[in-house]
């Protein structure tokens, strides 16, 4: 004879399936009321306790920004929701997405950390996963290099010139009769004369495009 079932607590029955729709104990009383014969049959009560499913908070994408620029607006992914929830449906709050680096820090990874936040949700709980943040280097930088002007033969000129990025600037005399040490030129003849400024870059920064200024000594 058919037995039917009863059920209460965060359950569901759809004919002998039964499908848990929340966090807590479901009880299931299975009866028969007997018949052609047989008495009732002593109804039996089973329970089945559902514990919270899991979800996992990680960073969403390879976030990345060049050195010196700021930090993109970090997302995160959460997974993976059963009976059809969603994150609006299922869900309140919010994780929290941070890092330590700020705009100056070198090129090189940084760890992205996560948080659950004020994420909440009664049938779930979670865990997380770090991410990472790329900050690329080969930023872009420039040389200000004044115009030299028309030394006389012997004389010794204070080189200055100023990068973008801070770095030490070098030069070197491209031609002409002159010399340098360090930052200082000495005129050691008459005639055209040309000194150009360089900065190499560093792990942070791409090389500058030198830039030369002329003169003519007399």
């Amino acid at each position: 004879m058919a037995v039917s079932y009863l059920v209460s607590g965060p359950g569901s029955l759809t004919g002998n399936t039964l499908s848990f729709t929340g966090v807590g104990t479901v009880s299931i009383t299975a009866s028969q009321p007997g018949g052609s014969g047989y008495a009732a049959a002593t109804s039996v009560q089973r329970s089945i306790l559902v514990n919270t499913a899991t979800l996992n908070i990680s960073v969403a994408g390879s976030p990345s920004r060049n050195f010196g620029t700021v930090n993109p607006a970090f997302t995160y992914a959460i997974a993976s929701f059963v009976n059809g929830d969603t994150q609006s449906s299922a869900t309140t709050g919010a994780p929290v997405l941070s890092t330590a680096a700020t705009r100056n820090s070198p090129a090189g990874l940084y760890p992205i950390n996560v948080s659950a936040g004020t994420l909440a949700a009664a049938n779930y709980t979670f865990t997380t996963t770090n991410g990472t943040l790329t900050v690329n280097g080969n930023a872009a930088q420039s040389i200000m290099f004044p115009a030299l002007y028309g030394y006389a033969n012997g004389a010794t000129v204070s080189l200055v010139a100023q990068a973008t990025s801070g770095l030490p600037v070098t030069f070197a005399v491209t031609s002409g009769p002159a010399s340098i040490s360090n930052s200082t030129l000495t005129v050691t003849g008459v005639g055209p004369i040309t000194v150009t400024a360089s900065q190499a870059g560093n792990g942070n920064f791409a090389a500058a495009t030198p830039v030369a200024q002329s003169f003519t000594s007399h």
